[in-house]
């Protein structure tokens, strides 16, 4: 018998995709003033340390949509230099928080009081309030196999009023973070990068060949075809380049490149 609507947003058990999930977590934190949400996981500390947080991710969110499009311009380096968005991510600290400290959880604020923060993450976070992502708080979890973390946006929410909500309901809403974390990392992974078996055929036999003129003829049809699926590959495992999507999707087991 098919589940409700109501079952799978009240139970991550009950959910069959990542769509579902992802509606189920908004469902199930909507009664603690959370808005908007990011969700990231990582590779490696050593990459996000080597190739900086925006790179190393693959995330979903959603953010208002003036931040999804300066995360997607920051990494395919199309911001102007003197772009004040320019260091968004990869010098926010509220994301650090997640990959690279051991807090069990991050409570935003005003950038002015984090009395142990750079100059470069205080102007970083300072650009998140034009976005109205003010208030909130970011999770770590690190109760699965892949670093992973969370961040959770009540928007223009009084602090106050949130540090309240945080007191009395943290060790709920932490564990609907963490019970999200694992139904996405131990069942729906394939489902949350979102590859069609067509751009999982074209993208494993450019790896092979690594010329797309080649792989065009292979499937029969023109390499602007094989570009523009290649293009939507690394879109979705939120890569710069063949290489790095090729990397995530060995870490988070979604493609057989053994």
């Amino acid at each position: 018998m098919p589940h409700t609507k109501k079952e799978y947003f009240t139970d991550f058990s009950a959910c069959t995709n990542f769509k579902e999930l992802w509606e189920s977590l908004h469902h199930q934190l909507k009664p603690f003033k959370i808005n908007t949400i990011f969700y990231g996981i990582a590779y490696s500390k050593q990459s996000i340390e080597e190739i900086g947080l925006l790179r190393t991710v693959v995330y979903k969110t959603s953010h208002p949509k003036a931040y999804r499009e300066l995360l997607s311009s920051a990494l395919h380096d199309e911001m102007p230099n003197n772009s004040k968005y320019k260091m968004l991510l990869d010098e926010d600290l509220t994301a650090k928080q997640i990959f690279l400290t051991d807090k069990p959880y991050f409570i935003w604020g005003d950038p002015n009081n984090w009395h142990a923060a750079t100059n470069a993450e205080k102007e970083a976070d300072k650009q998140l309030i034009d976005l109205e992502l003010v208030t909130g708080v970011t999770i770590p979890l690190r109760k699965e196999k892949l670093l992973a973390g969370i961040g959770l946006s009540a928007g223009l929410l009084s602090k106050n009023i949130f540090d309240q909500i945080w007191a009395e309901s943290s060790e709920q809403i932490l564990k609907i973070a963490n019970d999200f974390n694992h139904y996405v990392l131990n069942i729906h992974t394939e489902s949350f990068i979102g590859l069609t078996e067509r751009q999982k055929e074209v993208f494993l036999k450019h790896l092979l060949i690594g010329n797309s003129k080649q792989v065009a003829e292979y499937f029969g049809c023109n390499e602007r075809n094989i570009s523009d699926i290649l293009s939507t590959v690394r879109t979705k495992f939120n890569a710069a380049t063949n290489e790095q999507a090729s990397i995530k999707a060995n870490t988070l087991g979604v493609l057989p490149l053994n």
